[in-house]
């Protein structure tokens, strides 16, 4: 039960610590304490930015095996048109299939 005036209330409660707040990166659907906020952001937030694990390129962390799969162009792959190349990279690819 709450003891003083309604303004310490608002002032208490538009800052405690302990209040579930809503993550604000683009995608993310959690709600943390507001003391874990940054953890989060920086550690576990599908919505924040890393380095891709191959090419280094900035991508927002759900989209990581999105872009392993269909975009990184340092991915290794075999050519598509089956001319015997391996172990080529993703861009590479891109410019032996307009060959």
């Amino acid at each position: 039960e709450w003891k003083g005036t309604i303004k310490q209330y608002e002032d208490h409660y538009s800052k405690c610590p302990f209040m579930m707040v809503p993550c604000p990166a683009l995608g993310c659907m959690t709600s943390v304490p507001r003391n874990q906020l940054s953890q989060h952001q920086e550690s576990v937030c599908v919505g924040r930015e890393i380095a891709c694990p191959v090419c280094n390129e900035n991508i927002r962390a759900a989209d990581q095996d999105k872009h392993l799969r269909e975009t990184c162009p340092k991915v290794q792959l075999v050519c598509p048109n089956q001319c015997g190349a391996v172990d080529l990279l993703r861009d590479q690819v891109r410019f032996n299939s307009v060959l």
